[in-house]
């Protein structure tokens, strides 16, 4: 090793780089950006390609059922997780001779994918007499982000989306908002990538999390076994109800849902039900004063039109039939189901 002369023994090494033409700048820069796209691209093909995410397989699946279908229909039913792995539109059928399907998606869309998906159904067919919506008990108070939706969920960019009043795309930041998730699942999926790889670790990447056995008729019926922690659920809401930190009202953007909702009742003259999902029947001991401002918000809305109605009764079960808080096992849905239609279609 030949010694610099200005070095001295702490001196460290100073790095020279050579003289770049604007061509090799020009090609770094490309190379940079074409791998970070590759890496998404592969990113995206994974994670779409995976059975790791629940949420992501039963949107995925109701708007491919509402896509699918052929004829107009009697009645539809909207909402989250809970009525969709408890409302069987096959029993409906069989008793009442009546045609629907279960578009129940998962609570992180609030009401704002029931319009979404009720909105692209009167785009296809005539109106159904009978929509209902049914939510779960912490669902109407949760505050949501359509754009980020969009952008997150493999939902289809139609006109029935692009051109609603929730994800207008007269905006170019809207666009951008939705097509940068799209586009860079690696930073905006990486909770579900993280999860991935921890599954490849621990030699478990071909284990499902769920069995998806969504029906044609969309009922989605949970037949897995588990863990149930329902009471360590239940004493984390008493908490947050005694400590005054559980919301017991409307969020703005569920608010602004449901009266486009409306509307669309009054503009294609359906009857449109608000219902309950299933709940454990020890959580209704806990909830009467969030319950009872929840179901006055419910009232002033079905107030408001003659053809619009709130079912303020509680679907409760005991422990044995949940598998959540708010979720119950497949053997159970015949008595939810049945429940419904006894309140809809044996009181018009």
């Amino acid at each position: 090793m030949i010694q610099d002369e200005h070095l001295t023994d702490t001196s460290l090494p100073i790095e020279r780089l050579g003289n770049i033409n604007s061509k090799t700048l020009m090609g770094l820069v490309l190379s940079v950006v074409l791998t970070i796209v590759m890496i998404n691209v592969a990113v995206a093909v994974i994670i779409n390609k995976s059975h790791f995410d629940r949420g992501q397989v039963i949107v995925q699946k109701k708007w491919e059922l509402l896509e699918g279908l052929q004829n107009p229909l009697d009645y539809i039913l909207l909402g989250d997780s809970s009525p969709n792995q408890a409302f069987d539109p096959q029993i409906v059928r069989e008793e009442l001779g009546l045609n629907g399907v279960n578009l129940a998606t998962i609570g992180t869309f609030g009401f704002v994918d029931d319009l979404w998906l009720l909105q692209a159904y009167l785009e296809s067919f005539d109106a159904p007499k009978t929509v209902i919506i049914a939510h779960s008990f912490d669902v109407p108070q949760r505050d949501v982000a359509p754009l980020k939706l969009l952008g997150t969920y493999r939902i289809p960019l139609t006109s029935s989306i692009t051109q609603n009043e929730l994800s207008d795309f007269s905006y170019i930041q809207n666009v951008v908002t939705v097509y940068q998730r799209r586009i860079f699942p690696l930073h905006y999926r990486n909770e579900t990538l993280i999860y991935m790889i921890e599954q490849f670790l621990k030699g478990q990447l071909d284990v499902l999390e769920v069995t998806y056995l969504i029906d044609d008729n969309g009922f989605m019926p949970w037949n897995e076994e588990g863990i149930i922690r329902v009471e360590d659920e239940l004493a984390q809401i008493e908490q947050l109800i005694v400590s005054e930190q559980f919301p017991d009202e409307f969020s703005k953007i569920n608010l602004q849902a449901i009266a486009y909702i409306t509307e669309l009742a009054q503009d294609y003259n359906f009857d449109l039900y608000f219902v309950n999902g299933t709940t454990y029947v020890g959580l209704e001991e806990v909830l009467p004063t969030v319950r009872s401002q929840l179901d006055q918000q419910y009232e002033n809305i079905a107030k408001s039109h003659s053809n619009i109605h709130y079912i303020s009764t509680p679907f409760t079960f005991p422990l044995e039939a949940m598998k959540s808080i708010d979720h119950i096992g497949a053997d159970y849905a015949r008595e939810y189901t049945q429940s419904l239609m006894r309140l809809i279609w044996s009181n018009p």
